[in-house]
């Protein structure tokens, strides 16, 4: 299978090149770029998982209307929780969450 597209947010409200120092719908928790993506690739969000290794990630995909997989790598340092920085799924790596979304997926 071929990669579809590759989606970043180059904004940043602190930044400094003048352009692009601004809030922006695309910049995650706000799920701009999956919106986009769905839209360019008729993705069905509703059947469709967020994977990251921040709540950020989580949050944006909750906002999508994903489910959700958090991989605990380290890489949150935060940990502020709410209801929409609540994965579905955590696990330690990209294996166990590909294992976690077949078997939530699976017929029953």
């Amino acid at each position: 299978m071929a990669l579809s597209g590759y989606y970043f947010c180059p904004h940043h409200p602190e930044g400094t090149v003048a352009p692009y120092a601004i809030e922006c719908e695309c910049r995650k928790p706000l799920p701009g770029l999956i919106h986009r993506a769905a839209a360019e690739h008729g993705i069905d969000l509703s059947r469709s998982w967020m994977i990251g290794d921040i709540l950020n990630d989580v949050e944006s995909g909750r906002r999508a209307g994903c489910r959700t997989v958090m991989i605990s790598n380290g890489n949150e340092t935060e940990w502020q929780l709410s209801p929409l920085r609540r994965p579905h799924v955590i696990t330690f790596n990209l294996f166990r969450a590909a294992e976690a979304i077949l078997l939530a997926d699976a017929p029953h």
